[in-house]
């Protein structure tokens, strides 16, 4: 008996499984962007663009402890999943207590105070981001495929969201803002329910 087969990993249907849900990703990846793009002003869209590049700052170190917790839960070993979340999380709550005070002075820098509201909106999607790359990490070691089900999740929620709040609502950088954080969300409690 092979190794996948002991482990109960399939390995074609996983990688066909999260092929296909980063391929539809491209899509409505796309989709979103091209609401967004539509609905907002050239300085609102520089804005959306520049609230991603700050977030992304305080996420650098999201996939750190991950890794070494993927290992673990490979190797079967107790409070490995437990271990990982916790310690990403509690690395997410440093990275948010860092960013909210530069929040202010950030939007001062670039001229773009009367949007401090959506710097701070962005923040709890620094506590998801690092909770998303713990429980991917911890599902990728026994339940891969699953990864692919919880992309395609998280992408229809925002998709439909988006177009709710961006086009119906006319609410183009908080719908944008709103859309992603309700749908990694909803996929952290899809794979919550896995773990």
């Amino acid at each position: 008996m092979s190794d996948w087969a002991k482990n109960g990993i399939r390995v074609q249907y996983s990688g066909f499984i999260i092929f296909v849900a980063r391929v539809l990703s491209i899509a409505s990846g796309l989709a979103f962007q091209y609401m967004i793009a539509r609905s907002t002003s050239a300085q609102e869209y520089g804005v959306w663009f520049n609230v991603n590049d700050v977030l992304s700052y305080f996420t650098i170190l999201a996939g750190l402890l991950p890794f070494w917790a993927m290992r673990f839960v490979a190797r079967g070993e107790r409070g490995a999943v437990k271990t990982g979340v916790l310690a990403n999380l509690a690395v997410s709550m440093v990275a948010t207590v860092v960013y909210l005070p530069l929040v202010p002075l950030v939007t001062a820098a670039l001229g773009v105070q009367r949007y401090v509201g959506l710097y701070i909106l962005v923040s709890i999607q620094i506590v998801e981001l690092h909770l998303l790359n713990a429980f991917e990490a911890c599902l990728r070691a026994k339940k891969p495929h699953t990864l692919g089900y919880g992309l395609l999740i998280a992408e229809a929620c925002k998709v439909l969201l988006g177009y709710i709040l961006i086009i119906k609502l006319q609410k183009p950088l908080e719908g944008a803002i709103i859309s992603l954080t309700i749908a990694v969300a909803v996929q952290l409690i899809f794979y919550l329910k896995l773990l």
